[in-house]
């Protein structure tokens, strides 16, 4: 799939991806026995948010950082 735009990534945004990715691995690993039961995992709905809040954190930091994205603050009611 292609969206007909060029963007040239910086060494700085590889890097912090690549550490967005790190995080993600450690996770599954740590919290998902490393993939080695495919079928059933039991584990802390905390100790996943946990990872998926850092990469998320992570990747907007990222997103800001290139100046291409702006996010804004929602409140929760």
């Amino acid at each position: 799939m292609t969206f007909g735009l060029e963007i040239i990534m910086e060494r700085e945004e590889a890097t912090a991806l690549l550490e967005v990715r790190r995080v993600l691995i450690e996770g599954h690993n740590r919290i998902l026995d490393g993939g080695s039961v495919p079928d059933v995992a039991v584990c802390k709905q905390k100790d996943v948010a946990e990872v998926m809040n850092r990469a998320i954190s992570e990747i907007e930091a990222v997103l800001t950082t290139s100046g291409q994205v702006t996010f804004e603050s929602r409140n929760k009611n």
